[in-house]
């Protein structure tokens, strides 16, 4: 129990301090989403309650995590029964045997990974259209400038990512030439000059399935985990979301939900066709492609054959 009770013990008065929990009330953790920072494996926590069906999340805090970033622009959001459908941070970060954590709200429900695969057409169509209405809730959320790794910056959007690109494209792991990367980078900065951009609205950047959560007693959808979120331009936003399609997910995500979702908006074949896309497509899958090789993974077909044809477009 050593750590554990003493970790449990510090999570109680944190909790008692601000007054989310009585000073009578008891709490008990329950490791779930074991993560490996630096070697090391750490746990998430769900918190339940003495004498309560209450339940938090304590989370580990890993370097340049935005959720403190974005907590206060989430509260604005409200679903049909007045509560926020994303989680909010309660206890902000504080320190255990070196590591920092904090507690939010607990989005109660299942995965959309831990969903049976074969339940009705229709049920599926009811989370992506759902799914859809969370991510459209998130692009009401708007802030005076763009933001990177949980801080604003004053830099425009298209000096942003070009600075990211030239950035990304030393990796030697990516499948091209100098002279290729060097056009590359080139036809993109161009694009981004000539480019438009969304106000400030905020991005998840992480969609996918076991971020993804479905409540079935008020039959709900959310989005939990903000670590990645930033304020970024909408179209780069509605790039993740096409390509979280490609991605080594369930086929039920990927060819269900992902279409569902896309059915009367941009496609990833309309995409294609469109400069700025393209350009966000080409950065994204270098990121891809860099994550992956970072962890001795294969990349997804798909996206090794969508960037083939981006790279042929590269004039």
């Amino acid at each position: 129990m050593g750590d554990n009770g003493a970790l449990i013990e510090i999570v109680q008065q944190n909790l008692k301090m601000r007054r989310i929990i009585t000073t009578t009330q008891d709490v008990a953790l329950q490791p779930c989403h074991t993560i490996v920072v630096g070697g090391k494996q750490y746990s998430h926590f769900i918190i339940s309650c003495s004498g309560s069906d209450q339940k938090y999340f304590l989370k580990m805090m890993k370097e340049n995590d935005c959720a403190p970033h974005c907590n206060d622009y989430l509260r604005i959001i409200r679903d049909k029964n007045g509560n926020c459908p994303f989680p909010l941070i309660l206890v902000p970060d504080f320190c255990f045997h070196g590591v920092r954590y904090y507690i939010t709200t607990f989005i109660d429900g299942q995965t959309l990974d831990e969903l049976p695969k074969a339940l009705p057409a229709g049920f599926w169509d009811s989370i992506a259209d759902q799914l859809l209405l969370r991510y459209d809730e998130l692009g009401t959320i708007r802030s005076p400038m763009y933001s990177e790794h949980g801080s604003f910056i004053a830099e425009g959007y298209a000096s942003i990512l070009t600075r990211k690109l030239a950035e990304k494209l030393r990796y030697p792991g990516i499948p091209l030439s100098v002279k290729k990367r060097n056009r590359a980078f080139e036809w993109c900065s161009e694009i981004l000059k000539t480019s438009s951009f969304s106000a400030p609205v905020l991005l998840h950047m992480d969609i996918k399935p076991a971020n993804i959560i479905y409540e079935p007693r008020g039959n709900t959808v959310s989005l939990i985990d903000f670590e990645f979120a930033r304020f970024g331009d909408a179209d780069y936003g509605w790039t993740q979301l096409l390509l979280s399609g490609l991605n080594n997910f369930s086929d039920i995500y990927k060819h269900r939900i992902v279409p569902r979702m896309t059915r009367n908006r941009l496609t990833i074949r309309d995409a294609l066709d469109i400069p700025k896309y393209q350009c966000y497509l080409f950065y994204q899958l270098i990121c891809n492609f860099i994550y992956y090789d970072q962890r001795d993974m294969r990349s997804p077909e798909e996206m090794t054959s969508l960037f083939a044809q981006l790279v042929d477009q590269i004039r």
